[in-house]
């Protein structure tokens, strides 16, 4: 074997070795921008537009998430949501910010981050008294630039482009009790990002892939009090890296069920209408088994 071709080998081994060390200790990202949840995604399928299509909503959330590794995540911010809202029609845009703290051994990172910037509309359409069914369109633009194979992060920092279909069914009149369901996929778009070690700088061409939810709630109003408690199936799949670490890649994707319950309490007067909300979230990761969350617990506290 020559001189040059033993060289070349070994600095791609090199850089295999620090792109595989980095992704092994990186995370994927938390987003709340595109949480059904906290961010309130499977809004109320009549859209209650009210005598003000305007509305404004703060939600203060802590997200805290413990790896099966060791490492301990914390995110402590506020999401900003604007929507406009009509009986059928609603545009609605959420946009977030946060301290994030990542914790593993003797190593701590700390920073302030912005999350993605999400833009959402559709369409509700009663199919009779009881039932309602919602169409949206979603795309999502990223604020910074990805630091998945850094250190964790907010936001997803790729371009998304996908759709929402959100249904309820009344059963007990007058709309006192309910159940609503959604279906939402979205399609990330690949984005190069770069990693520097030791002053040696090496892109990558990263897709995360797909974001798929399965969502199920039981939603009840009794005067200015409302109760839901829901399950949430979350699939991030198909993501793909280039170049070295096609397999390695699929130790981020993961398959995590949530469980949430939300009270919310409405005062609506002919001159105010206000909204307090508070939500608990928690989840794990049946897979995969390295990067796997081992238990998470997500708090919101909205007002609109």
């Amino acid at each position: 074997m020559t001189k040059k071709i033993k060289n070349f080998l070994l600095k791609k081994t090199f850089f295999l070795l620090i792109a595989i060390s980095l992704l092994c200790n990186s995370e994927a990202a938390v987003s709340l921008v595109y949480n059904l949840r906290i961010a309130e995604s499977t809004k109320r399928q009549a859209f209650e537009a009210g005598e003000n299509p305007h509305k404004v909503a703060l939600t203060l959330f802590n997200n805290n998430r413990k790896k099966r590794y060791g490492a301990v995540h914390n995110v402590l911010g506020l999401l900003e949501t604007y929507s406009y809202i009509t009986p059928s029609f609603y545009f609605r845009t959420d946009f977030a910010f946060g301290q994030v703290q990542d914790h593993y051994k003797s190593s701590h990172f700390k920073a302030i981050e912005t999350d993605d910037l999400l833009f959402k509309s559709g369409y509700s359409y009663t199919i009779n008294p009881k039932t309602k069914f919602s169409i949206s369109g979603i795309f999502g633009i990223p604020t910074h630039k990805d630091f998945a194979l850094e250190h964790f992060e907010i936001g997803f920092a790729h371009f998304g482009l996908g759709f929402q279909l959100d249904s309820s069914y009344a059963y007990s009149l007058p709309k006192t009790s309910a159940i609503r369901c959604a279906f939402r996929f979205i399609q990330f778009l690949p984005r190069k990002v770069q990693v520097k070690s030791d002053e040696i700088l090496k892109y990558y061409n990263l897709n995360i892939g797909k974001l798929i939810d399965l969502f199920i709630a039981h939603h009840t109003v009794f005067d200015h009090h409302s109760f839901q408690v829901g399950y949430d199936q979350i699939f991030f799949c198909d993501a793909k890296i280039h170049p070295f670490l096609e397999s390695t890649i699929e130790k981020v994707n993961y398959m995590r069920p949530e469980f949430f319950s939300t009270y919310k309490y409405t005062l609506a007067t002919h001159y105010l209408h206000h909204i307090f909300s508070a939500t608990i979230s928690g989840g794990f990761d049946i897979w995969p088994h390295i990067m796997a969350i081992k238990e998470s617990l997500k708090l919101g506290f909205l007002t609109q």
